[in-house]
């Protein structure tokens, strides 16, 4: 009788062998000297052995049956563990894509603004002159390339507070977060708010990135490169990018 190669349960195994080993004991033993065998014996003997025999056959295919059982059940399980590394992998590579594409609007984010101010026939241009024009301006860019933008979504409560998040991707599972430097509102300033901001989003079920976008068109970040490394984080769990847009020439 054919067994798989597997690791069984001690127990069971034990079980098995222990079985296996009564039945070639009964079909066919060794004494010292002479090899009995079951032409030699009685046909009461062999009858009582035969009967010993098929019960212990029975108890050893049980055995068999068992340990098939528990195959198929292991063999499942893998299937599951590699189809459930192969959706989060999956989700990986699907959240990196969506990040590439937030930080390609992040980085031409300036450039839009620039444009909006020129304008035909003396209208009045389109000026971004503060937070909440970049949090008004900004959804507009992820519309081409996302579909459900959650905007000024509340986290969970850290340390006794909860704040509002700019923007949610939550199919993306990525946390949008924009600041707008100023004379009042520089390196300092903001790089305190976005460490108690990322504190926040690290709780919050939905968030497997943070992107924080840090508009300064009138260079007013000393070290925008500094404040971009040190804030950086990246793991399996959770990933920070902050970029300071523009930067000087």
């Amino acid at each position: 009788m054919h067994i798989k190669t597997m690791h069984f349960p001690n127990t069971i195994f034990k079980e098995y062998m222990k079985s296996k080993s009564k039945f070639e004991q009964l079909m066919e033993k060794s004494d010292n000297t002479e090899k009995v065998t079951l032409v030699k014996l009685t046909e009461g003997e062999r009858l009582s052995r035969y009967s010993t025999a098929e019960m212990i056959l029975a108890q050893t295919q049980k055995a068999v049956a068992i340990l098939e059982g528990e195959i198929e059940i292991v063999n499942r399980c893998k299937e599951t563990k590699l189809g459930e590394k192969e959706i989060v992998e999956n989700e990986k590579y699907d959240r990196q894509e969506a990040i590439n594409k937030c930080l390609l609007l992040c980085e031409r984010f300036h450039l839009s603004t620039v444009q909006l101010r020129e304008r035909r026939k003396g209208r009045v241009p389109l000026l971004i002159e503060d937070e909440f024009d970049v949090q008004y301006f900004f959804p507009a860019l992820l519309k081409l390339f996302f579909d459900d933008i959650r905007p000024e979504e509340y986290t969970l409560s850290y340390a006794g507070s909860s704040t509002r998040m700019d923007f949610l991707l939550k199919t993306e599972r990525i946390i949008i977060e924009t600041k707008m430097a100023s004379e009042s509102h520089k390196d300092k300033k903001i790089g305190e708010e976005l460490i108690l901001d990322i504190a926040h989003y690290k709780e919050h079920p939905d968030c497997g990135a943070l992107i924080c976008l840090v508009y300064d068109p009138d260079y007013c970040i000393r070290n925008p490169s500094t404040l971009e490394n040190d804030l950086l984080e990246s793991n399996e769990e959770f990933q920070v990018i902050v970029k300071v847009i523009p930067k000087r020439a």
